[in-house]
């Protein structure tokens, strides 16, 4: 799995609580693009001098999608490195959470297993096409925070 995929995994497990049917039909529907991956690629890149101040060990859960990008919203570095690549900060999370997806599920079936229910097949089939590129992104830098957090 690429290192990207596990930076956004590592990102996004406390917060994938929220499963909302309106969340997960959201990142369902997202399609990955060439544009969108650029774009992704360019907001880390400007994210990448301000992530050890930007993060926390210790962040609450956000329970959406919405919350998600409004804590996002609420760090003006953050969303100014975002909004300057070209992404909202709710198509950052979305992007990030249906990268993750298609990385899952090609994983899965590298292994052998089926495509699960809702997720894009395209999408999929993207994340494998683009996975030089992608695993070519340096995860961010975490700051202080531990393997224990």
């Amino acid at each position: 799995m690429s290192k990207l995929v596990v930076l956004i995994l590592a990102l996004a497990l406390p917060m994938l609580s929220f499963a909302e049917d309106k969340d997960a039909q959201e990142i369902n529907r997202y399609v990955l693009t060439d544009a969108g991956l650029s774009r992704y690629i360019a907001a880390i890149e400007r994210l990448r001098p301000y992530a050890g101040k930007i993060t926390s060990c210790d962040d609450t859960q956000a329970s959406s999608i919405g919350a998600m990008a409004a804590r996002i919203d609420r760090i003006p570095t953050a969303k100014s490195a975002i909004t300057a690549a070209g992404l909202t900060t709710r198509e950052y999370v979305v992007f990030s959470f249906a990268m993750f997806q298609a990385g899952m599920a090609a994983w899965s079936l590298e292994q052998g297993g089926a495509l699960p229910p809702g997720v894009s097949k395209a999408n999929v089939d993207f994340y494998r096409k683009n996975r030089a590129k992608i695993d070519g992104v340096p995860p961010l830098d975490d700051g202080d925070c531990d393997e224990t957090g």
